[in-house]
């Protein structure tokens, strides 16, 4: 992974999952690389993420709610390795993923 790729994928940056404290914090989860020419052009921001956690903590399904066209692609690869204890029915949440070109 490049040393430009800072993630702040803590989900103590998203507002929805603020206000909701029973978000499920993942048992594992995986930094996405940076794309190179999102690096070179020193482009970054925040990429937020509505997933599918199915039963077994399996993130299923990645749609973009928001963010830079350039780093969604890899903020999705990402987030689908990430793995939640299971909670025995499936959950919806927003997550956020934090590119910055200067760390």
């Amino acid at each position: 992974m490049k040393r430009g790729c800072v993630i702040a994928f803590l989900f103590f940056l998203c507002a929805e999952m603020r206000a909701d404290s029973n978000q499920p914090t993942p048992l594992k989860t995986v930094l996405p690389s940076y794309p190179p020419v999102a690096e070179q052009m020193r482009i970054g921001g925040t990429v937020k993420l509505r997933i599918t956690v199915d039963a077994k903590g399996a993130v299923t399904k990645a749609d973009p709610v928001g963010g830079n066209a350039m780093l969604i692609d890899s903020a999705k690869k990402a987030v689908l390795k990430w793995k939640y204890p299971p909670s025995g029915a499936e959950t919806t949440i927003v997550v956020s993923v934090i590119f910055d070109p200067d760390r």
